[in-house]
């Protein structure tokens, strides 16, 4: 474990307690200190690139030379800039929280998403370079505090952590769409929708197993249409329940796969 040294911050606050709270923590991975949004990125870092890399660069204070800190983080294809971009974003994020911690009215973060897109864009450099299997992608993918969670908490901390707590979400998908040929991690469930929606408009469960994922989105759109939902809406399911629920009949439409 890194020794604390109050004199001295590795790179900036956010990445110097971020690591300091994940060896703090390691120990205990389904402690709630382990699964904070703080130690949640740093838990990211390690997986892509190493828990020795980063240890020894705290340890010797390394931020920029050689097998230092940007070296590791960048020799996968990571841009500097993007490097920078998420330094920046995830030390305004920890500022931005410890003034929220004060007040008794707390306001979304603004750099909630950013440092987890910026971590997504982290992952999908390494893969490019270094490609992930399918169990490590998806812990990365677990790991997102995003409104489609499967973890209460993450699922929770989000919708209380920014407007938009699908984006970081639609961000993942959007770039697994791009190298789906090369890696296959995303359950197909969360590009499907409720299966009661489905049984509405006499959609049978089983006709998707023969389906492509690009045959699911165009129905998934047809039904979005119908009611005049926008398929882009990161509220969509939950406005077409609205509609479905005050719909006083089942709908007269062919869907086409």
């Amino acid at each position: 474990m890194p020794k604390t040294n109050t004199n001295y911050i590795f790179i900036n606050n956010a990445i110097n307690d971020s690591l300091i709270m994940y060896y703090a923590a390691k120990d205990k991975p389904l402690s709630k200190e382990f699964n904070t949004f703080m130690v949640t990125i740093m838990r990211m870092i390690v997986l892509l690139y190493g828990e020795l890399d980063i240890t020894n660069c705290y340890h010797t204070r390394n931020e920029k030379g050689m097998g230092g800190f940007d070296t590791n983080l960048t020799k996968y294809g990571l841009p500097a800039k993007k490097l920078e971009r998420w330094k920046v974003n995830f030390e305004k994020y920890y500022e931005f929280d410890m003034r929220q911690r004060k007040l008794h009215i707390k306001r979304k973060n603004p750099y909630f998403n950013a440092v987890q897109k910026n971590m997504i864009d982290m992952m999908f450099a390494k893969n490019k370079k270094s490609p992930l299997n399918a169990e490590q992608a998806r812990e990365f993918y677990n790991m997102l505090f995003t409104a489609n969670s499967s973890d209460f908490y993450r699922r929770t901390f989000a919708l209380l952590s920014t407007n938009n707590p699908y984006e970081v979400d639609e961000y993942f998908r959007k770039n697994m769409f791009i190298i789906s040929n090369k890696i296959k991690i995303v359950p197909i469930r969360r590009r499907i929708l409720a299966q009661d929606i489905y049984d509405f408009f006499g959609i049978k469960k089983d006709l998707f197993a023969g389906f492509t994922q690009h045959q699911i989105d165009n129905i998934n759109k047809q039904i979005y249409d119908y009611y005049g939902v926008d398929p882009l809406d990161y509220q969509k399911e939950n406005k077409l329940r609205l509609a479905i629920s005050q719909a006083k009949k089942r709908p007269n439409i062919r869907i086409v796969a």
